[in-house]
């Protein structure tokens, strides 16, 4: 399909937290249709203890507000809305009307959207990134080629830079801020695509390799990545209410980022980033839970289609894996294996996307045995003050126990003969692979991201030594905990030395710092 022709089919087709007290009556798809899905009693019971451990979240970790919604078999069953969108107004949350910031939950989204290009037949997975940005820095001389499919499962390997990447004017009214903002293509040819590995190596969380796929969108679809946002997703499956940043004049709708410090509340300034593709969508719960209707039913909602069903299996079911038995990413969404730890775990499998932006946090989930998602959004968060925040952990916990998904998953095999491996190949220091590998002293001073402490491994009596944590090996570069309750996998680089580890169920690599 030409670019004309793209255009063309495009232009046709409880009070406060104190009170405890939700602000709304549930709101709920017709009785008729949520029958058919849940029953209603079950529905009933469901929405009561979700009510209820959220209303105890919000006064354990101090959260002004929550809004939340609940899809099953693509049908919305639950959505509420608790305490207040900003403290200084006291304007209550409201599931249809309160927009949440979604934070990194954009990644996802974004990465829905380069699948639907790719569904439509204007780009395929193979693609070469090349073919579509130019600019690409390249200081170790890499060869291969990294791919479109790279970009959807964070294995381009690309380096995390980090700094430069906010408007930081927040006395400026938000709109002059946004005029300040270099186009993404700008962004990104200013020494912000820096290849550091060879790609589909292994899995870094991956904000410069999200907003390359921004680029890629618009030069695919001839839209700045707002509006293409807007016509492929927000527009197909009805998010009336969600956009890439708010507007001024839907300011008055936006939950307000908090903080939590000596007993009193902050509010946040509104972020601007130069990295949108990886951040900055706000959204309603409903409007996310339009998205979660077409996630639970073959790729369409009753607004429109979003994904052809077989590219919705494909969406959700792994794309890249360290290991088979590991965990890893579908098209931008992560896998667990299970939710708690073992022993005392739900043996379930999930995909999702988390996301903060200062003072605001929120967690997307799909539940494939079930055919269940849910969305969930506070306005507070750790970076802000107060403590760290957990709102999507207490609500899957609920959905899990509610229809009785097994607990008490069975440790992992411990091994208990001897296996013949030189193990110093896999003593090293290794660290958290999120930093700047190529950054000058300069820029680490400007706040690019810096490396983190080391993790350090080593042996002793025939076994792999992780602080007080002992590892046994089960086969080559697979090791298994002494107590069963965990897995270690080590990769190896193309010369077939030992470059990084991960944990069975993190799809975080942890790297070998002395490669």
């Amino acid at each position: 399909m030409s670019l004309n022709n793209y255009k063309q089919s495009i232009l046709i087709t409880f009070l406060f937290v104190a009170t405890l007290v939700a602000c709304q009556q549930p709101k709920a798809a017709e009785e008729g249709k949520i029958s058919k899905i849940i029953p209603a009693e079950s529905l009933k019971e469901l929405s009561q203890k979700i009510d209820s451990v959220l209303l105890f979240t919000m006064k354990e970790e101090h959260l002004p507000g929550v809004g939340i919604v609940i899809v099953k078999d693509g049908k919305t069953i639950y959505k509420n809305g608790y305490g207040v969108a900003n403290v200084d107004t006291q304007q209550k949350v409201n599931p249809d009307s309160t927009i949440f910031r979604i934070g990194s939950t954009s990644k996802a989204l974004t990465f829905f959207v380069l699948t639907r290009l790719i569904d439509k037949g204007l780009l395929d997975y193979e693609d070469a990134i090349s073919e579509f940005i130019e600019g690409i820095i390249n200081p170790y001389n890499l060869e291969d080629t990294i791919r479109i499919k790279h970009l959807l499962t964070h294995t381009g390997g690309f380096d995390q830079i980090g700094y430069g990447r906010q408007i930081l004017d927040f006395e400026l009214p938000l709109e002059e801020r946004k005029a300040k903002r270099p186009s993404i293509l700008e962004f990104l040819q200013q020494n912000n695509m820096r290849r550091i590995r060879p790609a589909g190596q292994h899995f870094t969380y991956d904000t410069y390799g999200t907003t390359v796929a921004g680029a890629i969108i618009e030069k695919v679809t001839g839209f700045a990545y707002d509006e293409a946002m807007h016509t492929e997703l927000f527009q197909t499956l009805g998010m009336r209410s969600t956009s890439v940043e708010s507007e001024s004049s839907n300011l008055k709708w936006l939950a307000k980022g908090h903080g939590y410090e000596n007993g009193q509340y902050q509010t946040m300034p509104y972020e601007i980033y130069l990295t949108p593709p990886a951040s900055s969508i706000d959204a309603t719960p409903s409007d996310m839970g339009l998205l979660l209707e077409a996630l639970t039913n073959s790729g369409s909602n009753d607004y429109g289609q979003l994904f052809s069903p077989e590219t919705m299996k494909r969406l959700i079911a792994p794309q890249f894996r360290p290991h088979p038995e590991f965990v890893g990413m579908t098209h931008g969404l992560w896998e667990s294996n299970r939710i708690g730890a073992i022993p005392d775990a739900y043996n379930t499998r999930t995909v999702g996307h988390g996301g903060d932006m200062l003072g605001i946090t929120c967690a997307m989930e799909l539940i494939p045995d079930l055919n269940i998602g849910f969305f969930v959004a506070t306005n507070r968060n750790g970076e802000a003050g107060g403590g760290s925040v957990s709102i999507g952990r207490p609500v899957m916990n609920v959905i899990l126990e509610h229809f009785a998904i097994e607990k008490k998953t069975p440790l992992y095999p411990i091994p208990n003969t001897p296996i013949d491996l030189d193990l110093n190949e896999y003593a090293a220091d290794y660290t958290f692979g999120i930093y700047c590998h190529t950054c000058s002293e300069e820029e680490l001073e400007r706040g690019a991201w810096q490396r983190g402490n080391s993790i350090q491994i080593r042996t002793k009596d025939g076994k792999l030594l992780m602080n007080e944590d002992v590892y046994l090996a089960r086969e080559k570069d697979v090791f298994v905990r002494a107590d069963g309750r965990e897995m270690i996998f080590f990769g190896r680089n193309d010369n077939n030395k030992i470059s990084f580890f991960v944990f069975s169920d993190n799809s975080h690599s942890y790297e070998r710092i002395d490669m």
